[in-house]
């Protein structure tokens, strides 16, 4: 059964699949506030790879290969007593020079899917997809 309102990311241009990847949501999918918005993070992080490469970025005197460790580690209580959890936030860059070599070898990365999906034996239920139909709004309540 097609689901109308999702559509896969191996149906998305290479151009869709980029904007799909640079989302907050799709950078940051864990709950948190909602006034953790990562939209100009991403932003600023892709127009510094337009006009540099991560090979520089990580050679200049504030590089990132000078960091132990690039990604930030938030910890998360599960049960209010002594479950805790570390989940890691990637580094904004680094993310966005991996979204910008996936999405430039899209065409090979959807032919090797296609491929995949000819072997019966072989079936991908974690592709990601994007919801297509208009937001749903919670009606009052008389």
């Amino acid at each position: 059964m097609i689901d109308k309102s999702r559509k896969s990311i191996l149906k998305m241009s290479s151009r869709e699949a980029k904007t799909f990847l640079l989302k907050p949501s799709s950078y940051v999918n864990i709950q948190l506030p909602r006034y953790f918005n990562f939209s100009a993070v991403i932003k600023k992080a892709d127009d510094l790879l337009d006009s540099h490469s991560l090979i520089e970025l990580s050679t200049s005197k504030t590089a990132l290969s000078q960091t132990t460790d690039v990604n930030y580690t938030l910890l998360m209580n599960k049960d209010g007593r002594y479950d805790w959890r570390p989940l890691s936030i990637v580094h904004p860059v680094p993310y966005v020079d991996l979204v910008n070599s996936i999405t430039s070898h899209w065409s090979t990365i959807i032919n090797r899917f296609s491929e995949f999906q000819n072997d019966e034996r072989i079936q991908c239920i974690s592709v990601p997809v994007e919801s297509v139909g208009k937001k749903m709004t919670k009606q009052k309540q008389s």
